[in-house]
């Protein structure tokens, strides 16, 4: 069930210990390497929902144009409502060293827990299951 069904239900203890288990579950989420072969990496951003989409669902991007050169990578497109990019060498490197995964609409709606029992006092006491994607909040 979503947090938000329970939250205001909650003993502090409880409420406490489900936040600093958001807060483990996304420090992990961003200490995994862009690089690790378990990491989609094949995405782009679609730009009018905002989010990611796997490989298969991507929008069309024949009007852009990679070229590349001594002074790195340009990328141009004939859609006037984007500009153009330019990265030098090093920019892909710094960007692979400094990106984090994030989950970008995180909410007690997408926060699932279950029942794991009474507390001591007699209370219930909730744990987290899943941190799910906002479209399916």
């Amino acid at each position: 069930m979503p947090l938000e069904d329970v939250w205001n239900d909650l003993q502090d203890d409880n409420q406490q210990a489900l936040m600093d288990s958001v807060v483990s579950a996304i420090r992990a989420f961003q200490m995994l390497p862009m690089q690790n072969d378990k990491v989609l990496q094949d995405v782009n951003m679609d730009g009018e929902t905002r989010r990611l989409l796997p490989k298969d669902d991507r929008v069309d991007l024949s009007n852009c144009q990679i070229t590349e050169d001594s002074d790195g990578l340009a990328i141009t497109t004939t859609d006037n409502n984007i500009g153009d990019v330019e990265l030098s060498p090093a920019d892909p490197n710094e960007l692979n060293d400094n990106i984090v995964l994030c989950h970008y609409d995180l909410e007690p709606r997408n926060i699932l827990v279950t029942s794991n029992g009474l507390n001591g006092s007699g209370s219930p006491w909730y744990e987290i299951v899943a941190i799910i994607d906002w479209e399916d909040g």
